[in-house]
């Protein structure tokens, strides 16, 4: 068993037990346990999930973006990020902290953050 701490300095255990049900269900995540300790520790991005609980994340540098451009509407509030021009998605998906994930088949292609302002 590890332990890793969060930025909110809460030691968060990942036992062989918990890490067995993740990579039961998620098996492209087995090579990755000392990478997920990582990002619990040194998150890229923190949004809010469910019932007041925090998703960390570290995909984001992960990403083969060479260029991001970004777009803010003052009056709705919303930053509009595109990974490449057109932007042309065809799916979106929607998360629990009001960003929206623009797709393409499997390549994410933009992200637009809603009330951009009060984050």
């Amino acid at each position: 068993m590890e332990t890793a701490t969060s930025v909110n300095d809460v030691p968060i255990r990942l036992t062989y037990e918990r890490w067995f049900h993740i990579t039961e269900n998620h098996n492209d995540l087995a090579s990755y346990y000392f990478e997920l300790l990582e990002t619990i520790e040194k998150p890229d991005l923190i949004v809010r999930g469910n019932k007041g609980t925090l998703k960390v994340s570290s995909e984001l540098t992960k990403l083969p973006i060479t260029h991001v451009w970004a777009d803010y509407d003052k009056e709705a509030d919303v930053l509009y990020l595109s990974f490449r021009k057109p932007q042309n998605a065809t799916k979106t998906i929607e998360s629990d902290d009001d960003i929206l994930i623009r797709t393409d088949g499997d390549e994410i292609v933009g992200l637009t953050v809603l009330n951009a302002g009060s984050r």
